[in-house]
Order: structure tokens, then C-alpha cells, then sequence
């Protein structure tokens, strides 16, 4: 499955009620394996003042759809991960 793909996959759908977003812990949830994110509230914010860290987020909760779990890695970790690897990466091609 190429990157696209995973991305075409995934299901996004409103993550109000989810018990994660409820405590403003996250932007995005999903469990491992599953295809479907849960988009919390303070989602669109973040995509409008941030718009890499939001990307940084989708990419993360993509690894989660593949089956990574965490603890470890933990969230932050694997967040610094997708940073240090996709706009490093972004950051060469663009030069």
C-alpha cells in the first residue's frame, strides 16, 4: 500500500464524545489497527495555527491505523519521529 493509499483509507469522522478528546489530550484518535480517526474539537484550530504539526498528527495516527501501538513509543516520541523524518526529508527535496 503506497502512502496515498493509507491515506485514502483511513475514515475521519467527528471525535467529540471520544473520552480522549473530551479531556483535550489530543487533536486525533484512533486505536491501533483501526482505519477510523476520531477528529476532536480543538482539531481545526490546530490545522488553521499549525498547519505541519496538524499534518505531523495525520501521520501519526496513520502509523496507529498500521498497528503501532504506544507506550512504547510514547505519543511524543513517535510525533518527533514523523517531525524529524517528513520535514527533514521535505526540507531536501525543496533545496
Amino acid at each position: 500500500m503506497t502512502p496515498s493509499e493509507l491515506l485514502e483509507s483511513l475514515v475521519f469522522i467527528e471525535g467529540s464524545w471520544d473520552r480522549v478528546c473530551r479531556m483535550g489530550r489530543a487533536a486525533l484518535t484512533t486505536a491501533p489497527g483501526s482505519r477510523v480517526i476520531h477528529v476532536c474539537p480543538g482539531f481545526a484550530q490546530l490545522q488553521l495555527r499549525d498547519p505541519e504539526r496538524s499534518a505531523n498528527l495525520i501521520i501519526h495516527e496513520s502509523l496507529h491505523a498500521l498497528g503501532l501501538g504506544e507506550d512504547p513509543p510514547s505519543s511524543s516520541e513517535i510525533t518527533h519521529r514523523v517531525e524529524r523524518r517528513c520535514w527533514k526529508a521535505a526540507s531536501l527535496v525543496a533545496k
